[in-house]
């Protein structure tokens, strides 16, 4: 086990390259466990349901869930972060006023680099801070508890009042997302999908989704690549170009950043 920050209401361990190094079934009654694979390839199960867990996705487990976790290689490296059930509700009571437990997708799409990013301000403040205050615990508390609960999708932000998710309009947006990809779509295009202006669609499909139009499309583009990359023989640039990259230079470098690989490496590791 690498890195471990443990907070009354937060942990979150760190476990590398070992691919003998396994998590057998278990749940948690008391908390929601979010496993987030930075490198190589994570083989969890959840709910009796086998995933095979590259960097850029993520599942949750949610109290009660039965999950497990194996390394298939010693290049893997995965973060687990646990969030209390009873402090996490009590947060999201106050902050949104929600009148339910917040219950969290299983599959989630979270960019690994930015967790890294706030991983490393969050264990920094720990470090160096020398009076362990519980003001002091709070803040970093609040300030994870914030980070995730608008990363990760569930129950807590399809409520919001804005009426995108279960309106007609937010479908058609995804279906045409879903089925132009690869070309350049514009947020203005979509905002005329949704019959929003520009800017109130942004914030509204960001609180459907948990991302921005724009990152929304690069997952889609990426999820495909990843597709091509396994059950073709076709070269990385003609990849590129048919998920709809102006080049592939920039393709490599979106794969990269949503990956944590180059293409070429998920080509050669697929198995």
């Amino acid at each position: 086990m690498g890195l471990h920050l443990k907070l009354p209401n937060v942990q979150i361990f760190q476990f590398d390259g070992h691919s003998s190094w396994n998590d057998p079934a278990h749940s948690h009654q008391d908390c929601y466990q979010i496993s987030i694979p930075f490198n190589g390839n994570t083989i969890a199960t959840l709910n009796q349901k086998e995933k095979v867990l590259s960097s850029g996705n993520a599942i949750v487990a949610n109290p009660n869930s039965t999950h497990s976790h194996e390394f298939n290689s010693d290049s893997s490296s995965l973060v687990i972060l646990g969030l209390n059930r009873e402090g996490f509700n009590n947060w999201l009571c106050d902050e949104k006023a929600l009148k339910e437990e917040v219950n969290f997708y299983e599959d989630q799409q979270i960019f690994s680099n930015d967790v890294k990013l706030q991983m490393k301000q969050w264990f920094t403040h720990y470090i160096l801070k020398e009076d362990y205050q519980s003001s002091f615990m709070d803040d970093l508390e609040i300030s994870i508890f914030q980070y995730f609960s608008a990363l990760l999708r569930g129950s807590h932000n399809i409520k919001e009042p804005l009426q995108l998710v279960s309106d007609n309009h937010f479908n058609h947006v995804l279906d045409y997302i879903h089925s132009h990809y690869s070309d350049d779509i514009s947020v203005e295009t979509l905002a005329g999908i949704a019959q929003q202006s520009k800017y109130h669609f942004i914030r509204s499909f960001k609180l459907a989704t948990g991302f921005t139009p724009h990152q929304y499309v690069m997952i889609i583009k990426i999820k495909k690549a990843k597709e091509l990359l396994t059950i073709s023989n076709k070269t990385i640039t003609e990849i590129s170009y048919e998920v709809g990259f102006s080049s592939p230079s920039q393709f490599y470098k979106t794969f990269a950043n949503l990956v944590g690989c180059s293409p070429k490496k998920f080509r050669e590791h697929k198995d």
